[in-house]
């Protein structure tokens, strides 16, 4: 390309032979050996009032930073016992952040020689729920997340035949959540299995 098509109003470095121009809307550095522009004009052109230039990005908006206990999903358990092999336990999860929870999940580890017997009604029962008999790991589901905060109840039972280890069985479990970001946990909890009072 000769030389005297770069020859328009642009911004000109004086001595160096750099020029900065607008083509296309674009900033472009261009590169030019001095002197002479090819064009017969040898005084450096004025500089326009403005150069076009490409619209920044827009920043995303600043993170709302609150107390970090409201922004996270809490886990909170009660077990009571309804027998000497059978216990009712009672999950609430709570919530009070800004940014709406898409989905939930509840993930509860029973102790050895338990299972699930059973799961309790009510408008904050799971759409997705372990089948009674299931053991260890238990995993229910809100496919819909309900109004916070809500609890939701599952019975277990005890085989006879295995014997409560010592020291005191727990049920230890967490919240696994999404809001607007990637996959979040409560912290996890762990409660007693309170000691049966006949056998």
């Amino acid at each position: 390309m000769s030389a005297h098509r770069f020859c328009r109003p642009s911004l000109q470095f004086p001595g160096r032979g750099v020029w900065l121009a607008a083509l296309g809307g674009m900033l472009s550095l261009c590169v030019t050996v001095l002197p002479g522009c090819g064009c017969g004009n040898t005084t450096a052109p004025a500089a326009p009032d403005s150069i076009p230039t490409q619209a920044a990005p827009a920043e995303d908006p600043a993170p709302i930073i609150g107390n970090a206990e409201r922004d996270r999903v809490t886990l909170t358990r009660e077990i009571a016992r309804t027998g000497s092999h059978s216990l009712k336990v009672t999950v609430t999860l709570g919530y009070e952040g800004a940014q709406p929870v898409t989905a939930l999940g509840v993930v509860e580890e029973i102790p050895e020689g338990w299972r699930l017997e059973e799961l309790g009604g009510g408008n904050a029962r799971p759409q997705v729920a372990p089948h009674p008999g299931e053991q260890e790991n238990l995993e229910f589901v809100w496919i819909t997340v309900p109004a916070f905060p809500f609890s939701f109840t599952y019975t277990l039972q005890r085989d006879s035949t295995v014997p409560a280890p010592s020291p005191a069985q727990l049920v230890r479990g967490r919240a696994v959540y999404r809001r607007l970001g990637g996959e979040e946990r409560s912290a996890d909890t762990e409660t007693p299995v309170p000691p049966a009072t006949g056998r």
